[in-house]
């Protein structure tokens, strides 16, 4: 859900720009975060397992003998939807069963939200997040 996929915004996007009004994390806040956690990996190729940006080519090959399935989500109306689509082209070629959901007019980690203020109308992720989720981990 909303994975940080480039986590110092080293290319700006649309999303980056066009969604600060709207998203409950702004891009800068991204950037501060971003670099106090890539100040602390010491070694370039510890890179790729918290920035998806360092993936070599090949680093998702066989993905689906880890994990049957994925669900990746990203809000439309999110700073990092660009940067998450991104991402989830690059899974989803090397992955089958990856699916990929655009909350129409959904923020960062929106489903969280919808819990935590009780809404009785969860839009249309949250339903397929708790579907999913029962699919993959019901016996």
């Amino acid at each position: 859900m909303s994975p940080w996929c480039d986590i110092l915004l080293r290319r700006p996007t649309r999303s980056n720009v066009e969604n600060v009004r709207w998203d409950v994390i702004s891009s800068e806040n991204l950037r501060v975060f971003g670099q106090l956690v890539s100040d602390g990996i010491k070694e370039e190729a510890h890179l790729p397992y918290v920035d998806a940006h360092f993936a070599p080519d090949g680093w998702y090959d066989g993905l689906e003998e880890v994990a049957e399935t994925m669900l990746i989500s990203a809000g439309e109306l999110e700073c990092l939807r660009d940067d998450i689509l991104l991402f989830s082209e690059k899974v989803c070629k090397t992955h089958p069963r990856a699916q990929v959901v655009l909350d129409k007019n959904g923020i960062h980690d929106d489903p969280f939200f919808n819990f935590l203020a009780g809404e009785k109308n969860l839009g249309t992720l949250t339903p397929k997040i708790v579907d999913w989720c029962l699919k993959c981990f019901s016996t």
